[in-house]
């Protein structure tokens, strides 16, 4: 059954992103994205009107800058990029809140920029045509969802119907379901439908790139994958953002998690690569506190399986990094 998965359809475009850097479409994640967008010089720097040097990572990670909404009605977004384009040069949407890399601005205008612009660059057979949804949904069929057999997870609601998944409700109330909110041109930042059988097999591989055991997702395994979940960005309370996970550390482990919700939906997926597990917890009603939970669970699960490795003798795999270089708020040990 397929829910509404909010806010982890970001980690979607964030393996695009890292998918078009190995394909050589992108030379890093760290180039601007201005170098093959023409379109990005519209975004400025608040403090001289010269042009955001914002990088393809930094709009994954939510450092580059940007609103937090794009300029048009959340529901009623059915514009083209372009359209966004031209709207974001005429209004002050075309200034960035902070510098770009200097803090986190959370942005859904940001995600759906990156899914909308990969599409663009990617190169990809067949993703083509005038409807930037079903491009940006296109490129991320035939570079995720199909190769790992994601086949219940969709764009909409309707797509989801579309396939035959049956769907959970969301609910306002007991017994009282909420019609399907579109997301239109915001779809990259939080449309897609899954199950927590296809989640997972998304993290799987993830964990499995991690290993270099397969190249199902990334073709240079430990490397793309260390790079995508290594944080650029650590926040005041010792939290930290990467792209675009938001991460936190327990028993001196890094957990990378990603959760948001819509329309009364919650989702969280947890992963751990290091420890090779991984965690996928959805509600459909109001008040579940996905985070809290997840961190219950973690107190449990990450003390035993240190206990294992210990007793087992057996080594643990190379850790992620804990320093992180030009991490803008980062200074001595991160523990």
């Amino acid at each position: 059954t397929a829910f509404r998965i909010c806010n982890v359809t970001k980690v979607l475009p964030a393996v695009s992103l890292f998918q078009s850097v190995e394909r050589r479409s992108l030379t890093s994640a760290d180039e601007q994205v201005r170098a093959r967008v023409p379109a990005a010089a519209v975004l400025r720097d608040p403090r001289n009107d010269a042009v955001a040097p914002i990088t393809w990572r930094q709009l994954s990670a939510h450092t580059a800058g940007l609103s937090r909404e794009a300029p048009c009605s959340f529901l009623q977004c059915t514009y083209s990029t372009k359209d966004i384009m031209d709207r974001t040069e005429q209004s002050v949407y075309r200034f960035t809140q902070t510098m770009a890399g200097a803090d986190v601005s959370y942005s859904n205008f940001g995600s759906a920029l990156l899914g909308h612009w990969l599409a663009d660059v990617s190169g990809v057979d067949g993703v083509s045509g005038n409807d930037d949804v079903a491009r940006w949904w296109e490129l991320t069929k035939r570079l995720i969802t199909q190769p790992l057999g994601m086949n219940a997870t969709a764009v909409d609601a309707d797509g989801a119907r579309a396939l035959g998944v049956p769907l959970w409700e969301s609910y306002t109330a007991p017994r009282v379901a909420s019609t399907p909110m579109p997301l239109h041109w915001i779809s990259p930042a939080g449309s897609v439908y899954s199950t927590p059988r296809d989640l997972h097999k998304l993290l799987a591989a993830i964990n499995d790139a991690y290993h270099n055991r397969t190249q199902h997702l990334f073709s240079r395994g430990a490397a793309t994958a260390r790079d995508m979940l290594t944080a650029v960005h650590v926040n005041a309370d010792r939290s930290a953002f990467a792209a675009p996970w938001e991460v936190i550390y327990r028993y001196g482990t890094q957990v990378s998690t990603k959760g948001g919700f819509i329309e009364q939906f919650r989702t969280l997926v947890v992963i751990i690569p290091e420890m090779e597990i991984s965690a996928v917890l959805v509600a459909n009603g109001a008040g579940v506190d996905m985070s809290r939970f997840s961190l219950s669970v973690l107190d449990v699960v990450i003390p035993l399986i240190n206990r294992t490795y210990a007793v087992r003798q057996s080594p643990r795999p190379p850790p992620l990094p804990s320093t992180f270089g030009g991490a803008a708020l980062y200074s001595g040990d991160y523990g």
